[in-house]
């Protein structure tokens, strides 16, 4: 019997472990991914309070303005988000300097496309080619990327009400710039040269001046001084959706042991046992 306790206790322990490394499994993948190419800033939103939006990347804080944290996300990878509401709610961000090669990279929910812009990412104020990142809706809800005095729509039809992992890469030696949407290449938005600047102060979920906001849900922004390979951008999309197999494995096998023991534990002794205790 007590063979048996301590072996109870000890696939116990062993379950906590495995549920402990299941939530890291879904809490940790993506922000490694990410971090592992070396972002310039890096806004989780896994804040729960104040107004500080913390740069997992290093000390690109910035300030949330009258955003709802603790927003579900795409996954349960990616953690919290944060709510725009369409009207007054953005995150300011510091000016992140001048790239040769840049992508920017981000989540994003929206619940309502109006007529016209909503910007995911915009530079104030700053003359081109500047890192103004958006949606257009003119017709139909397309992605913009505003760049060399000219915005550059994509063929990408977004619907409302849905999830969406969108990256944009630009590389100055070939003028290229790309589209990815949910880890899949899409198409080239236009070729220029030049280096893009970010110099001025960055808004996330507007215009920044006024205007252009936001009606739903982002997570997880980054900007990068480099231009993400289409291997490296579905690495980060699979990240969000593809839990660690290994801890599902150890869930597994601790959930099927403690009901194996539960139900030993729980079938009454036979009538040859109960007289053998009984005597």
């Amino acid at each position: 019997m007590v063979m048996k306790n301590a072996l109870y206790w000890i696939l116990l322990s062993l379950l906590f472990l495995g549920i402990q490394d299941a939530r890291r499994a879904y809490a940790s993948p993506y922000a490694t991914e990410v971090l592992s190419d070396n972002p310039v800033a890096y806004w989780r939103f896994e804040d729960t309070s104040g107004s500080t939006a913390t740069d997992s990347a290093g000390s690109n804080h910035g300030t949330y303005n009258n955003v709802a944290l603790g927003q579900a996300s795409a996954a349960p990878a990616l953690g919290t988000a944060a709510g725009f509401n369409g009207t007054s709610a953005d995150v300011s961000v510091p000016a992140l300097g001048v790239f040769a090669d840049l992508s920017i990279e981000a989540w994003a929910y929206i619940d309502n496309f109006p007529g016209g812009w909503s910007s995911l990412y915009n530079t104030d104020g700053c003359a081109f080619p500047c890192a103004h990142w958006q949606f257009v809706n003119l017709d139909v809800p397309r992605f913009e990327w505003a760049l060399a005095g000219s915005d550059w729509s994509n063929g990408f039809v977004f619907g409302g009400g849905s999830w969406y992992h969108i990256v944009t890469t630009y590389e100055q030696g070939t003028g290229v710039a790309s589209l990815y949407v949910n880890g899949q290449f899409q198409e080239h938005l236009f070729v220029l040269s030049g280096l893009v600047t970010t110099q001025s102060l960055g808004r996330i979920g507007s215009w920044g001046g006024g205007g252009r906001f936001v009606d739903g849900l982002i997570d997880e922004v980054a900007v990068y001084g480099s231009a993400l390979t289409a291997s490296r951008v579905l690495a980060h999309y699979n990240a969000a959706t593809v839990p660690e197999p290994v801890s599902l494995v150890f869930l597994g096998v601790g959930v099927i042991a403690l009901g194996v023991l539960g139900r030993r534990r729980a079938t009454p002794p036979s009538s040859s046992t109960a007289s053998r205790l009984s005597s």
